[in-house]
């Protein structure tokens, strides 16, 4: 009956070393799908997209117990009306809108004005440069002009910085000495 006993007690202790195992296992893997769940386009390089619609307390701490915005007796700045507006535009007003009655015969008492800014809408500029080709009587070589520094494409658009400027023209290079093919 002992050995009975301790065969049991053997694989007891057997079962639990397996169950202990198993347990540090599962708590691992629980620690590391915290760990991912905790992350968020702020702590991590996750993208914002992928925060999902919660929205997550602002580190800011309030410390002077003000609302947020626009303080009470704070002037609060806005775009001008134009004096001189480009456009006028009467919107008329030939119905009630609240019972449908006709007001066509009825006179202005005054008016609400709202001025909408639209930006003129952007053009290019656009400046073509032509080298000019010619014969050389001393050599015989057709040479070409060179092009401004930065113009090195048939077609091409100019850096915000440069657009508004000619580039300078690129100093000369002197000819090498060497053969020279014969006039034809």
């Amino acid at each position: 009956m002992d050995a009975v006993c301790r065969l049991v007690v053997d694989l007891l202790n057997a079962q639990e070393e397996r169950h202990l195992a198993e347990i540090a296992k599962l708590e691992a893997r629980i620690a590391e799908l915290e760990k991912r769940l905790g992350k968020n386009s702020s702590n991590s390089s996750k993208p914002p997209s992928s925060d999902g619609l919660k929205h997550t307390r602002s580190l800011r701490v309030n410390t002077t117990g003000r609302k947020p915005g626009g303080q009470p007796g704070h002037p609060g700045q806005r775009l001008h009306p134009s004096t001189a507006p480009d456009v006028v535009i009467d919107v008329p007003l030939e119905q009630c809108p609240q019972c449908a009655g006709d007001l066509s015969g009825q006179p202005v008492e005054s008016e609400e004005v709202r001025q909408a800014f639209e930006l003129p809408p952007i053009k290019l500029r656009v400046t073509e440069y032509r080298a000019q080709r010619k014969r050389c009587p001393t050599c015989g070589r057709l040479v070409t002009a060179e092009f401004p520094a930065g113009v090195h494409a048939p077609t091409q658009v100019f850096k915000k910085d440069a657009r508004h400027s000619v580039p300078p023209p690129r100093p000369k290079r002197p000819t090498p000495p060497g053969p020279t093919p014969k006039s034809r």
